[in-house]
């Protein structure tokens, strides 16, 4: 007994009947029982765009008007519906055209073979994208859950402290270690889990990519060996010659062959850099190592400052990072990685547009530094002798909790360690993090807090 039909609802865009019947065919022949609701203008489109559709197909050239015209109608809807444009006469630069203005795929009239395949991938990645909006949204719920419960403790907690200066000061230290805690379990958890979600599917793409390019170097191979036999081929069968030489044409063939290794080249650069991404990201969260242990420090610096280097580009700032190498500080990583990126993200906001932030790691004996530097406004010296104050912070209001050094100093305090800055105003900052290497070899009197 043969699978029932699958269910497909299609807005089908195009001005020739008889291509519907083909479409239908294709899709019944695909296991699909499609339900297709056919337009030929933009005003018959958009009195149709109240319907619930699967897939949109549209023909490319409808008149006076093209696909590009359907399209940006049905984006104007905000629909996140795959769109397909199906089409016999549109070339591949026409085609990508499409694909940057948003359409999903193009397919050739000829080969609606590759229609169902399409269709099946633009379904699951559309049911991806619904997921991923999910999910985008339950965290950002959970997030204004946790501000609106930071904001109700703080209004709690200043207005318990109006009575007594010491417990209100008291109470704000209590608050910015719970909110320590909470950020840095928080921020972990969803960047380690960010990190182990995106592995999984970028190893099958890695692995599938390079069996496709050692695939479809193979067929370029085989092909170019066809190729050597054009002579006798148009001479025992011109007309399939001409055939043939009619669709390399089209497909303008010599130029596939040619550029074929660059574009596996820069696909397999791009998955690689993704998948250095990911490996800082897990060397950031470091989720493993929340105690104290044997680790390398600048392993972390530099994972913390790939994760940091999006950040920059947004605001056009160069990050340098000069590593000693100091080798193995018995530390805790997850919060030195979030000591450092503070400090960066500091400092990469203090930064003009096309300004630098250099980091450095060094030894001095048995202590390692961590300095960070800008290039910014500087630090005003009315503030500098309290910037690890709670609360304090010298960016605009809205724009900075003042948790983010408060919450350093008291990691680097843990480490029996300290963290100094000096500033002088329109020359920038510069924050230098001072750890023993082995904290374990530290007596009372050898420690500097």
């Amino acid at each position: 007994m043969s699978d029932p039909l699958r269910p497909l609802s299609v807005l089908f865009v195009e001005d020739d009947p008889d291509a519907q019947l083909l479409i239908e065919r294709q899709l019944r022949r695909s296991g699909y029982a499609p339900d297709i609701r056919r337009v030929e203008t933009l005003a018959e489109l958009r009195a149709a765009l109240a319907g619930p559709y699967d897939v949109v197909l549209s023909d490319y050239s409808l008149g006076a008007v093209t696909a590009l015209d359907v399209l940006a109608v049905f984006r104007a809807e905000g629909r996140d519906v795959p769109f397909i444009i199906v089409s016999g006469a549109m070339g591949d630069e026409l085609g990508v055209t499409a694909m940057l203005s948003g359409a999903h795929d193009y397919i050739f009239k000829g080969n609606l073979s590759r229609l169902a395949p399409a269709i099946e991938r633009e379904l699951r990645e559309a049911d991806g994208r619904r997921d991923r909006r999910a999910a985008q949204d339950a965290l950002r719920r959970a997030n204004e859950e946790l501000e609106a419960r930071i904001r109700a403790r703080t209004e709690d907690l200043e207005r318990v402290a109006r009575s007594e200066r010491e417990a209100h000061e008291a109470l704000k230290l209590a608050q910015a270690h719970l909110v320590q805690a909470e950020k840095l379990a928080a921020f972990g958890q969803m960047v380690a889990g960010i990190a182990h979600e995106v592995n999984n599917p970028l190893a099958y793409v890695i692995n599938n990519v390079a069996v496709l390019q050692r695939d479809v170097g193979g067929l370029a191979a085989l092909v170019e060996r066809y190729q050597t036999a054009d002579a006798v081929l148009a001479r025992e069968a011109p007309a399939l010659a001409e055939e043939i030489r009619d669709a390399a044409a089209r497909l303008d063939l010599p130029y596939v062959l040619t550029h074929l290794p660059a574009q596996w080249a820069s696909t397999r650069d791009g998955l690689s850099r993704i998948l250095q991404l990911v490996l800082d990201l897990r060397v950031f969260a470091r989720l493993d190592r929340g105690d104290f242990d044997d680790v390398d420090l600048d392993a972390g610096v530099a994972s913390t400052i790939n994760v940091l280097r999006g950040r920059a580009a947004q605001r056009r700032v160069t990050l340098s990072l000069a590593l000693g190498p100091v080798g193995r500080v018995y530390h805790q990583p997850s919060k030195i990685n979030q000591v450092v990126m503070n400090l960066v993200a500091n400092a990469i906001d203090a930064s003009p547009v096309g300004g630098d932030v250099a980091v450095e790691t060094r030894l001095a004996g048995a202590w390692v530094e961590v300095s960070v530097a800008d290039r910014g406004e500087g630090i005003a010296p009315e503030v500098a002798g309290r910037i690890f104050e709670p609360f304090v912070t010298t960016k605009p209001p809205g724009e900075g909790t003042g948790l983010g050094l408060s919450i350093s100093y008291g990691i680097v305090q843990e480490h029996m360690g300290e963290i100094v800055v000096s500033s002088e105003p329109g020359r920038g900052a510069t924050f230098v993090v001072r750890l023993p290497r082995d904290r374990r070899a530290l007596s009372g009197r050898d420690s500097i807090v």
